[in-house]
C-alpha cells in the first residue's frame, strides 16, 4: 500500500518508495514499516509496547473502512448518474450499512473510559487514537 500511495506522489520522496530496486521488491516501504514500528517498540514501556503498536494499526484502517464504505456508494451514484448498468458483483446497500455502522463504533467506542483496572495498556487509554489521528493528518505539501 505505501508503495502505491507513492506511486501516486501522496509520500515524500516518491522515487524512493515506490522503486523496487536493486533487489525488485520495494525496500523503501519494508524500510519504513520496520522503523516506524521499531521506534513505536522503543518509544513505548515494554510491557505495553505490543498492545499499543496493536491499537495503533487498527484504528487509521477503521478510517479508511468509513472512507471505502461511503466510496462505494458515491461510485454507485456515479455510475447511475452516467447511466452505467449497476455491476454484476454488488454487495446490498443493507451490508455496506451495517459494516459501515460497526466501523463507526469501533471508532467511537475506544473514546469511553475503561473501568478502572481494566485497560490494556498502563499510560492514557485513548493514546493509540490520539496517535492514529495525529498520523492520517501529517500530509506532505
Amino acid at each position: 500500500m505505501i508503495r502505491e500511495v507513492a506511486r501516486q506522489g501522496l509520500l515524500p520522496h516518491p522515487k524512493f518508495f515506490a522503486s523496487t530496486r536493486p533487489f525488485g521488491t520495494p525496500i523503501g516501504p519494508a524500510a519504513l514499516k520496520c522503523a516506524v514500528s521499531f521506534l513505536v517498540i522503543l518509544a513505548v514501556p515494554a510491557k505495553d509496547a505490543f498492545n499499543f503498536v496493536l491499537d495503533l494499526e487498527s484504528y487509521p484502517r477503521l478510517v479508511f473502512r468509513v472512507a471505502m464504505c461511503t466510496g462505494v456508494w458515491g461510485l454507485r451514484r456515479r455510475r447511475a448518474e452516467t447511466g452505467l448498468a449497476p455491476s454484476e458483483f454488488e454487495a446490498k446497500n443493507i451490508y455496506i450499512l451495517l459494516y459501515l455502522f460497526a466501523c463507526l463504533l469501533l471508532i467511537l467506542m475506544p473514546w469511553v473510559p475503561p473501568e478502572p483496572g481494566q485497560g490494556d495498556v498502563s499510560f492514557w487509554y485513548a493514546t493509540y487514537c490520539v496517535a492514529g489521528i495525529a498520523i492520517l493528518a501529517v500530509r506532505h505539501r
